[in-house]
């Protein structure tokens, strides 16, 4: 059983995967490349030293992994385009994320560092969603940021919608704050205070960022916290900040909220989730088991529109994960994918409860365990799962929670304390 150490290709491996998680808060292309490498340098780590990344107690996670890729392909090659759908299937190489996380985690010193940089790179990335906020600067980029009026912005942050940007700082800064408020009650160290800031600050960004889906799941991840650590007044104190801020950094705010939920349930708007969702289920409704396959979804919503409908409404998904599934890939593959999320979350929570553990490990499954509700809330009105900026960090975070639960044959490998001490 190979464990990570201070052999060259296992720092080399580090690295790579560190540089990933730098820059996953601003770059996809910078991410993907340092990820690209840290693959190569795993795989050759798997044969060179026999590790082997499919032990029991991950194995019923892996198959539903196998099987959901599986049908996806199955769905593509039963298409109208099945060699344009298996192309637009490599995104699913973003499962390979889990397997190098885990054999990372494995050990404190890599865990620590990864959760450090982390932090550190979403408190730069939340202090550039401020300066945007009350400049509307977008540096790197030869667009302008969305406007909601003349003087209110929708942040982006390095990203180019935002909406990705909305939903990768609620996710990443909920798996802070869960991290955070799990393992201690006062900020003790440098380590302490710098995962704490990650987390408040991106939360900020969030409130902030004008974007409805992320400010929801927000307040979602809040009351979850406040459950799963037993502390209501974190709930109550977050709530009260998250409306304070959103509704005095965004005069109408509430208002443009009703009104836009008015007039999305007429099911007439073409830009309205409910409008979206609607026609999504009619082709959900005419292609039931082998869906359209990947990247046909704009091919098939087109024919619900009315002919004089513009390009910018003819949509390449459906705007919720759910539907967005059963749209490309049918029923059972629907089935697959509930399953995949079933068995991760089951995972991350029995660990979570299970008092064997060292506190860090359980802290680790319920920040994981949070970060993956608060991802799953902002699927619900967002394809977030097809947004690879944000599935990259969702990976990461499954990561981190699997490695708790990573055995060999005799005895558990709890190696994942993170202990992030004062020192």
């Amino acid at each position: 059983m190979t464990v990570p150490g201070d052999r060259p290709l296992h720092l080399v491996l580090f690295y790579c995967f560190a540089a990933f998680v730098f820059c996953s808060t601003f770059s996809i292309a910078a991410s993907q490349i340092a990820l690209g490498m840290a693959l190569v340098i795993f795989l050759v780590i798997v044969f060179w030293e026999k590790h082997q990344p499919f032990v029991r107690p991950l194995r019923r996670f892996y198959l539903f992994v196998a099987l959901y890729v599986a049908w996806l392909f199955v769905t593509a090659a039963t298409g109208e385009t099945p060699l344009r759908s298996m192309w637009i299937l490599k995104e699913e190489w973003l499962f390979l994320i889990i397997p190098i996380g885990i054999f990372l985690f494995r050990n404190e010193r890599f865990s620590e560092r990864l959760i450090l940089t982390l932090a550190a790179s979403l408190v730069l990335i939340s202090v550039y969603g401020c300066i945007q906020h009350f400049t509307g600067v977008y540096w790197f980029k030869r667009e302008a940021l969305t406007t909601m009026d003349e003087s209110v912005y929708r942040l982006s942050g390095n990203f180019s919608h935002p909406l990705t940007f909305g939903n990768y700082m609620v996710t990443a800064s909920l798996f802070c704050l869960g991290l955070a408020f799990s393992r201690f009650r006062k900020p003790v160290g440098w380590k302490h205070v710098l995962i704490i800031t990650a987390g408040l600050l991106g939360a900020l960004t969030t409130a902030i960022a004008n974007s409805r889906g992320p400010a929801l799941a927000l307040m979602c991840g809040l009351i979850l916290l406040s459950v799963l650590v037993r502390r209501l007044s974190v709930a109550l104190i977050g709530l009260a900040l998250v409306v304070v801020i959103a509704t005095s950094s965004s005069p109408g705010f509430v208002d443009r909220l009703e009104e836009k939920f008015r007039v999305d349930t007429k099911l007439r708007y073409e830009g309205g989730r409910f409008f979206i969702w609607n026609n999504s289920l009619k082709i959900i409704r005419d292609h039931p088991i082998l869906g359209v396959g990947q990247g046909n979804f704009k091919t098939e919503y087109v024919k619900h529109l009315r002919p004089d409908i513009g390009r910018h409404r003819k949509y390449t998904h459906a705007h919720c994960d759910i539907l967005n599934v059963a749209a490309i890939a049918g029923i059972p593959g629907l089935i697959l994918y509930l399953g995949l999320w079933g068995a991760i979350l089951a995972s991350f929570w029995r660990c979570f409860r299970n008092n064997l553990l060292s506190d860090g490990a359980r802290s680790f499954c319920l920040a994981a365990f949070l970060a993956s509700i608060v991802f799953g809330v902002t699927s619900l009105t967002e394809a977030t799962f097809a947004d690879e900026e944000v599935r990259q960090l969702l990976m990461l975070f499954w990561a981190v929670g699997l490695s708790v639960s990573y055995k060999d044959k005799e005895k558990l490998t709890s190696t994942a304390n993170v202990p992030i001490d004062s020192t």
